[in-house]
């Protein structure tokens, strides 16, 4: 005769527990990759805001040391856009004029009035450009405010960053 009086499997209380421990396990592990998806965002926004303004900034200071002036009546200085344009040479030593302005919050730089680049990533906007001139007896400066929006889906960050470049043969 076969004994049939074990009883084999889970009670209704052991599945209850069991199925409530391995949905908590479940949302921690959802709320963990959530976590990290928004972090991950975060990080590539704050990395590209950071890249344009070291591109944009780095371009600038690198034309600004290389003129000759800043042509004062072309350029808007001290209002926001600002515009930059630079009187120089290029390797040949043929006049170059250069100018760094913003359009469709993008940072554009012209060559003589023909477009040579754009110097900001698509997902990054420039929400402020200022230029500041700055003139003493012995030397001419310009100083730059550039204040950069990226947007990565729902999230935003708005950063700010300031330099300032001596032109050449002024100090």
């Amino acid at each position: 005769m076969i004994n049939f009086s074990r009883n084999k499997g889970f009670t209704l209380i052991e599945m209850i527990v069991y199925v409530a421990i391995l949905s908590i396990v479940f949302v921690l592990i959802i709320n963990t990759l959530l976590i990290i998806t928004r972090s991950y965002k975060s990080i590539k926004l704050t990395n590209d805001i950071n890249n344009s303004a070291s591109i944009s900034l780095e371009r600038i200071i690198r034309e600004v040391r290389a003129a000759e002036s800043v042509n004062t009546s072309s350029s808007i200085l001290g209002s926001n856009p600002g515009k930059l344009v630079l009187n120089t040479t290029d390797n040949l030593g043929a006049p170059l004029v250069l100018d760094f302005y913003v359009e469709n919050n993008s940072l554009k730089l012209n060559k003589n009035a023909v477009l040579s680049g754009v110097l900001t990533k698509d997902n990054v906007e420039v929400t402020g450009l200022i230029f500041r001139h700055i003139t003493s007896s012995s030397s001419q400066a310009v100083k730059i405010e550039l204040t950069l929006t990226g947007t990565e889906r729902n999230t935003t960050k708005i950063d700010s960053f300031y330099s300032t470049a001596v032109l050449r043969g002024s100090y």
